[in-house]
Formats: structure tokens, sequence, C-alpha cells
């Protein structure tokens, strides 16, 4: 069972913009968010929204020649239309980038590890590497250059990226194997700063509790001539089973 991407990328960029409209459709999958900013000394303070009940920072990154990069993700816990908020007192440009991620069951996504980097000017550069501790691990990289249109380099075809906004390339790979990861770009030709993170998240399945008795109540008793009904409900943490419940009869 791999991690596979779900519809198509939320993109959004502006002057101080601090919103993103999404509309997750699975409850238990990650929603990733990608932020550039071209403020340096500015950092989120948090993320909020989307349909996810708690965020959480992956990596980040600062660059006083080209600004703040940061990653974070959550696990859906509410579908359908929503909108992502971040908390800065950034006024340059943000550019924000969201996109969904599934292992096909309710999964507990964590961080396997991360790297961030920066420096320039430079004509090409890598995304910091970073090694998956097991097979299956998604990759996500995030840059922002001085200047230019970043994209990856030709002969790496396992990748995905999109530019999205002036100066910023989101990346990522599904399904890791045990390889060291983290694409070659190109800025666009001249020589450019850059600030850039990678990191790594696994998705392990998540796990049912035991079904909850509702009825009868614990100790009572019972007319076993009759047909007495049985209410159990399905604990499968982020499950659409688990607003459900399942009726179970005795006869005797």
């Amino acid at each position: 069972m791999g991690i596979t991407a779900v519809g198509s990328l939320y993109t959004a960029s502006g002057t101080a913009l601090k919103t993103l409209a999404v509309s997750p459709t699975t409850i238990g999958d990650v929603l990733v968010l990608g932020v550039t900013c071209s403020s340096a000394t500015v950092n989120l303070s948090a993320v909020s929204g989307g349909g996810v009940a708690s965020w959480s920072r992956l990596a980040q990154y600062d660059s006083i020649n080209s600004g703040d990069v940061e990653l974070w993700f959550g696990a859906v816990t509410t579908t359908g239309a929503g909108t992502i908020t971040i908390t800065t007192t950034a006024s340059g440009t943000i550019s924000l980038i969201a996109g969904q991620f599934t292992l096909s069951t309710p999964a507990v996504w964590t961080v396997d590890t991360t790297a961030t980097g920066g420096g320039g000017p430079v004509t090409s550069g890598w995304y910091p590497q970073v090694t998956p501790a097991a097979y299956s691990e998604l990759y996500l990289g995030l840059l922002l250059t001085s200047g230019g249109t970043p994209g990856l380099a030709t002969g790496q075809p396992r990748y995905v990226s999109q530019v999205w906004a002036s100066h910023s390339l989101f990346a990522y790979l599904l399904s890791t194997t045990l390889a060291t990861v983290g694409p070659q770009w190109n800025p666009g030709g001249t020589p450019y700063y850059y600030a850039e993170a990678s990191g790594l998240l696994i998705a392990t399945q998540a796990t049912p509790f035991a079904p909850t008795l509702g009825a009868p109540a614990n100790g009572a008793a019972l007319e076993l001539a009759g047909t007495p009904t049985f209410l159990y409900t399905y604990n499968c943490p982020g499950s659409p089973q688990a607003t459900y419940a399942f009726r179970m009869k005795i006869s005797g």
C-alpha cells in the first residue's frame, strides 16, 4: 500500500496573503502546506483550518537574500470546502500551495526527518538531501529563489513539481525507496540566492479500537426468550465508519 496524490494542488499568491481555499475529500488523509515569503525576518506562528484540526511545522528556513520557506502538515478531520489560514505579521509577497495525499485508508502521519539550507548566488542547486528510514515515505521539497523561474533539472521523472508564484517551486516524490532523495533544480539561467527545505513523512495505517457497547447497559438483565439487540460502535480513528454502528441479535 503506497502513498498517492489526491486531485490537484491548491495555490494562491499575493501581498500579505493569509488564506488559501481548499476542499479535502477524505478523513485520515494528509494536507501539506508550503509557504514562501519575501520577508526573511517574519515567520509563521500558526496555521489553522482547511479541514485540519491540528497543523504541525515540518521544516522552515530563512535567507536574508531570498526570504522564508516553510512546510506544514496535518491530518484531515473534516471534509469539504474550507480555508487554510496562516498567522504571521509579514507584509511582503506571500505564496501558498497545498496538496492532499492518501494511504487509501485512515492513517497516522508522522515526521521521519527534515533538512534545510540556503545560500547563493548559484545557477543550479539541490534540495537538501534526506534519507528515508523505511520504504514508501512521502518526500516534500520547497524552494524560494531571489529571482528567475525555478524548475527541476531534466532526467528526474519520478518527482512532481509546480511553480505557482514568482520564484517559488514545490516538489514531491511518492512512495520513496531507501535511497537518499532531494532533486536538482535550476533557477532560470542567472545566478540567484535561495532558501529551501526538505522533509519526509511516514504514513501508518490507523489501528481500530475495540468496539464500544452502547446497548444494553453493561450488567443489564436480558430476556433471552425475546430477541435482544446489542448496539456496538465501530471505533477507527479518522474513518467514516467511526460514525456508524452495527447491530447484533442473539436468540436463545
